[in-house]
């Protein structure tokens, strides 16, 4: 059932043929939400199964998606400069993030604490 603008609700159905990857509703109708396609020059990563519309300028690196779901199933636009040897992901925010960045701050986190755990031993 899909609610219709004058509140009605609007039984309706769609055929899947695995080419639409998100669903809207139009007045009560049930159809496939063309925001959610991807350009096929995306880089590849885990964002993809989670984010739609997504663009990437292969000049200036820029990814950029219309749609990325957060934790709390809610949408929202997000961008990202994609370095060298990234793993696109997503955060709880729904933000997309480089995997490897976040590895290399909590690696240097990990060496602080290691820093600081000798110092004690001293």
């Amino acid at each position: 059932m899909c609610p219709m603008r004058c509140g009605s609700l609007n039984p309706t159905k769609m055929v899947l043929d695995g080419s639409c990857r998100g669903f809207g509703n139009n007045d009560g109708v049930l159809e496939c939400d063309k925001d959610m396609d991807n350009d096929a020059n995306v880089p590849k990563g885990p964002y993809e199964d989670n984010c739609g519309g997504c663009t990437y300028d292969e000049k200036t690196h820029m990814l950029a998606c219309k749609k990325c779901k957060a934790v709390n199933k809610k949408y929202i636009a997000s961008s990202l400069e994609v370095e060298e040897g990234c793993v696109i992901d997503l955060n709880a925010a729904g933000q997309l993030v480089c995997r490897d960045n976040e590895a290399k701050t909590s690696d240097i986190k990990d060496t602080m604490t290691d820093d600081n755990a000798q110092k004690k031993e001293l």
